[in-house]
């Protein structure tokens, strides 16, 4: 049976609490070589959206069903803070994942960090869009988590935001040009955003009542109905806003670290060939520079967010091949102590 909880990780220094949950069906062991990997995930968004709820059936059941640990994220967003805050969030996440989740948990001592267990340290860190870009940062800069990372997860991920697709000044899908003043609301907002509020735009929120106590899909459950105000843009425009503005190089800064072909993590990444709003072309450019590191699935005909609403029973939906195919991966890499399998 699956079981959920929200906690606070951090309280940032205004005092705003900042919230993972965390997803798990553990039953406590007496030997930490028994201790299941901890996966955590960072929400899509652009960075400047949505929040940890918007995580799909299918990474829910993938990890569940392998006995796997799901922790899903919170973090400050663009452009009330900056990249750098942001990496601090992911840092502090990651630790609370390592230090708390085990207590939380009631694992045994040897996976607390009291007795060096590495079995009881395989964490696994993703994300989905701009959380595969936290997820790649988290590689390029695994020497700053303890203990490094297993593995990497970017799905449809921006793996850089130098690559020059964010400095062309691109309106995505040829749509007309969002003016400055119809975000001004959004640039100027003085709250700490983490995507905690009620924001209009949060096209989808996972709700563990679609599942049934086995995990499989619970058909009885109906997803709630998204209606788009065209009126007010929300949160998730400014994506498209700072894309077209080539506003991302400077809201980033100089977060970014270059990834070593040879050391750190591996990195697995699932992506759509029809992508326009994070093109293949991202993930393509990294596997070129981290070449046997990096392993990419290709998902033909596929656009941004195609797993959206996807369940793992869902076997003749688009990219459902792929996605199993990107777990067994992941598969390989815990059962080999980090490495691909041969």
């Amino acid at each position: 049976m699956p079981f959920f909880g929200t906690y606070i990780y951090k309280t940032t220094p205004t005092g705003h609490p900042i919230h993972l949950d965390i997803y798990h069906n553990y039953e406590q062991t007496s030997s930490p070589k028994d201790i299941p990997p901890i996966f955590l995930f960072f929400h899509s968004g652009g960075l400047t959206s949505y929040n940890r709820r918007v995580i799909f059936p299918h990474m829910v059941q993938a990890c569940l069903s392998r006995n796997w640990v799901l922790a899903s994220a919170d973090y400050r967003l663009l452009p009330q803070v900056s990249g750098t805050e942001i990496w601090e969030d992911v840092k502090d996440a990651y630790k609370y994942v390592v230090d708390e989740v085990p207590i939380i948990l009631n694992f045994p001592r040897g996976a607390r960090g009291k007795e060096d267990s590495r079995e009881a340290k395989r964490i696994i860190v993703g994300g989905s869009s701009a959380g595969g870009f936290l997820a790649i940062l988290a590689a390029s800069r695994s020497r700053e988590l303890t203990p490094a990372p297993k593995a990497i997860l970017s799905i449809y991920g921006v793996t850089s935001f130098k690559n020059s697709f964010f400095s062309s000044s691109i309106v995505i899908g040829g749509a007309t040009l969002i003016t400055k003043e119809r975000v001004s609301h959004l640039l100027s907002d003085t709250v700490i955003a983490t995507g905690e509020r009620d924001y209009p735009d949060i096209f989808y929120t996972f709700d563990l009542s679609c599942l049934k106590r086995d995990l499989s899909r619970n058909t009885a459950y109906k997803k709630p109905e998204f209606v788009e105000n065209s009126e007010v843009l929300g949160r998730a425009s400014l994506y498209d806003y700072f894309v077209q503005e080539n506003r991302y190089p400077e809201l980033i800064g100089d977060v970014e670290r270059e990834l070593d072909a040879n050391e750190g993590p591996k990195i697995i990444m699932l992506h759509g060939d029809a992508d326009i709003d994070v093109p293949i072309e991202l993930s393509q450019d990294l596997v070129k520079k981290v070449g046997d590191r990096a392993r990419l699935v290709v998902v033909k005909g596929a656009g941004h967010a195609f797993d959206d609403g996807l369940f793992l029973e869902d076997k003749e939906k688009l990219g459902a091949k792929e996605i199993h195919e990107t777990w067994g991966l992941l598969d390989e890499i815990i059962a080999n102590d980090g490495e691909f399998g041969k």
